[in-house]
């Protein structure tokens, strides 16, 4: 599973570096995702203002745009590399592989973005012989890999010196994304800093923007 835009496109990358160099076997390598498609149309009419891939070799990657496609080719009995749309697995045509493939102790769902909690994706992640989606119990005997190191957002040090500047000059901050443990940290770090009120809002809480 990965998101359509920027997520698919740097692991395909990737993927066929690694192919090519051997690293991973030289595999049939498919995207399931009508938008990642649309996207790749733009990449190649706009390829002058991209970097060459780097040397020859790279294997090809075949766009699956219709749901008759998907569905053709997830019941194949052909080894392959599947990289479908739905990066936390909630939504998308990753579904149909999930429900495919996720009791086959064959098959590898490698998990390359953030997942939230309460996502379908960190109840893959989480311990256990089960997992529940779609009204029922599927057992989760398919290797559960998270690969870690495609996110492109910034980190907390990242954070403390792009917002060091306006220590002294911004009366209070409000971190509203990330995870519980990970804002109570960053917003230890700001304190550090200088800024006086810097607070992780929790459900219905409120805050007066000026």
């Amino acid at each position: 599973p990965a998101f359509s835009l920027g997520r698919t496109q740097i692991v395909v990358h990737y993927l066929r570096r690694w192919m090519r160099d051997g690293v991973l076997p030289p595999l049939p390598l498919y995207v399931d995702s009508p938008l990642a498609a649309d996207i790749a149309d733009v990449y190649e009419r706009h390829s002058d203002c991209l970097a060459e891939e780097e040397g020859p070799g790279l294997p090809p990657v075949a766009y699956l745009r219709t749901a008759e496609e998907s569905k053709a080719l997830c019941q194949s009995s052909e080894p392959c590399v599947v990289v479908a749309s739905g990066g936390m697995c909630d939504g998308g045509r990753i579904m149909t592989w999930l429900r495919e493939y996720v009791d086959d102790f064959r098959a590898t769902i490698v998990l390359v973005s953030y997942q939230a909690p309460h996502s379908l994706g960190r109840r893959l992640l989480e311990k256990g012989p089960t997992v529940r989606f779609h009204g029922r119990v599927w057992n989760k005997w398919a290797d559960v890999v998270e690969a870690n190191g495609f996110s492109g957002h910034a980190d907390h040090n990242d954070f403390l010196a792009l917002l060091g500047g306006a220590a002294g000059h911004t009366p209070q901050v409000r971190l509203v994304h990330g995870e519980p443990d990970r804002a109570a940290a960053l917003a230890a770090g700001l304190r550090g800093h200088g800024f006086a009120d810097v607070q992780a809002p929790r459900l219905e809480d409120t805050a007066e923007v000026a």
